[in-house]
């Protein structure tokens, strides 16, 4: 039962807040990092990442901000001190960067942004070894309309699939969210 100043409702139910459906993936995944690696392995076909291997979900992060603040680096010319990712998973060789979207469409700006964060990351980084993996994350309503915006992503996610997986009815409802 919700509350009588949202008719009944509860916040859950009325909000459109992507941040916030992030946050709930963010803590199923941090239970076991392996079980959502092996999960994209399964939808890759092929096994891309060690699933066994050490990894560590970051929600909202600013990466270029952090580290360079962390490691008293004073590179700033080409590297957004503002610049956020939903999610990231980290592992020895790999960085997949999970740019959610509940409500509304990608917008072409903010994509053409991320792609070029494939570069970006391991410049700052300092190494060539990393691969940088991009995925979309939203409405399974969105990925069927087969929107170009897909084919600059490394995969695409529904919020639908992710109900599957963790039993939460909470990615359904924002699988659910989703209008053009």
């Amino acid at each position: 039962m919700g509350f009588e100043y949202f008719k009944k409702k509860k916040w859950i139910e009325i909000t459109r807040e992507e941040r916030l459906f992030s946050a709930y993936l963010y803590f199923s995944i941090k239970e076991n990092e392996g079980k959502f690696i092996s999960w994209l392995n399964q939808k890759l076909g092929y096994e891309k990442y060690n699933p066994s291997g050490t990894w560590e979900v970051g929600y909202e992060v600013c990466l270029y901000r952090d580290y360079l603040k962390f490691f008293k680096e004073k590179r700033t010319a080409k590297f957004s001190r503002k610049r956020t990712f939903d999610l990231c998973l980290f592992s020895e060789k790999n960085i997949i960067i999970i740019e959610a979207k509940v409500q509304q469409a990608f917008k072409n700006k903010q994509v053409d942004d991320i792609v070029k964060d494939k570069i970006m990351i391991p410049s700052l980084l300092g190494t060539k070894d990393l691969n940088i993996d991009i995925v979309a994350l939203c409405s399974s309503k969105y990925i069927n309309s087969k929107s170009k915006v897909f084919e600059k992503f490394d995969m695409s996610i529904s919020w639908q699939e992710l109900s599957e997986l963790y039993y939460n009815d909470i990615f359904s409802h924002a699988d659910n969210l989703f209008k053009k």
